[in-house]
């Protein structure tokens, strides 16, 4: 009696990303048994778009110090921010010894120049003028910049 070749079954196993390939069994029909394995290449993956930081521009920024009255001041001008998403410029000064603060904050892309009032004669300050765009980046920095209060006498 001959054999007849019998049904031919077969079985696909699912598998998630990152977790061994499946593997997929044909049992051919035919007088003898055979077995063919075959594994199901993993596609790739396509990493996740991510945006490049802004550059950091040099802004120009300079600052001198004098009296206005009897209050040490200094006055510190910077160049303004060619930044296309322009957000706001922020002043920081530090007194050496101390935390850095912020003295000046402006959303007006015009603004330039900002006095420091109420300075302590004879000490060292660091000024840092930096612009930031509206999602929050640093797009331009200027300094440090080291200003001793008061280079000048005091004037009224």
């Amino acid at each position: 009696m001959p054999h007849e070749p019998g049904p031919t079954t077969g079985t696909t196993a699912h598998h998630e990303p990152g977790s061994t390939p499946p593997t997929t069994i044909h049992k051919e029909p035919g007088p003898t048994t055979s077995t063919t394995v075959h594994h199901e290449p993993t596609p790739p993956t396509t990493p996740p778009t991510t945006t490049a930081p802004p550059t950091v521009a040099q802004l120009s920024f300079g600052c001198m110090s004098g009296f206005t009255g009897d209050q040490g001041v200094a006055k510190c001008g910077w160049s303004q921010s060619k930044a296309p998403n322009f957000g706001h410029y922020r002043l920081t000064h530090e007194l050496v010894g101390t935390p850095r603060q912020t003295v000046f904050e402006t959303s007006d892309l015009g603004t330039t120049y900002y006095y420091d009032i109420g300075l302590q004669a004879g000490a060292q300050y660091s000024y840092i003028i930096e612009a930031y765009d509206t999602a929050g980046n640093l797009v331009g920095r200027g300094g440090p910049v080291h200003v001793t209060c008061c280079g000048g006498t005091a004037t009224t």
